[in-house]
């Protein structure tokens, strides 16, 4: 089976609850391989509630840890320019490239020069852009659900990500 697609995951696209779980469901579907960077996940990570920060640190991130345990990337030019991609993204920019993404995936189109990273063969997109163009090529999608390698996104799948609470919806 051909390897998935690779698909960088801006921090935006990881503070709403469900549309967290749907990108982690295609990843776990192997639509694509969900990467991203420590200092995306901090991102998440510090611009979330106080109360909601601490449930995802101490229950959704280790469980997302285990279902992608390499997801991290570590070795990128976190300041490399890429065109007019602003300052504060060039990180994801970077890490993008590092990794040979074919896909950006951000809420933030306007913070990357996607003709440059085209170029680079980095596809910038909007989550709903990504997941409607994977979603119907792939196979793993597209079979019956009982002939599926992994469940659909349900609890027993990542206990502990679905949104427990108004404050957490995103």
């Amino acid at each position: 089976m051909p390897r998935p697609v690779t698909g960088l995951l801006d921090a935006n696209v990881l503070y709403s609850n469900a549309l967290r779980n749907l990108l982690l469901q295609l990843a776990l579907n192997d639509a694509f391989e969900a990467r991203w960077t420590d200092r995306i996940e901090d991102e998440w990570l510090r611009n979330l509630e106080d109360r909601t920060r601490d449930r995802v640190s101490q229950r959704t991130l280790p469980l997302i840890r285990k279902h992608f345990p390499d997801a991290i990337i570590c070795d990128f030019d976190a300041d490399q320019a890429i065109g007019s991609t602003d300052p504060k993204a060039r990180h994801v920019a970077g890490a993008a490239v590092a990794v040979q993404a074919c896909a950006l995936i951000t809420n933030n189109l306007n913070d990357f020069d996607a003709s440059e990273l085209a170029k680079l063969g980095v596809r910038v997109l909007s989550p709903d852009v990504f997941s409607l163009s994977y979603s119907t090529k792939h196979r793993a999608l597209s079979k019956p659900q009982h002939e599926r390698r992994r469940p659909t996104l349900r609890r027993a799948c990542l206990p502990g990500t679905l949104p427990t609470s108004s404050s957490e919806r995103g």
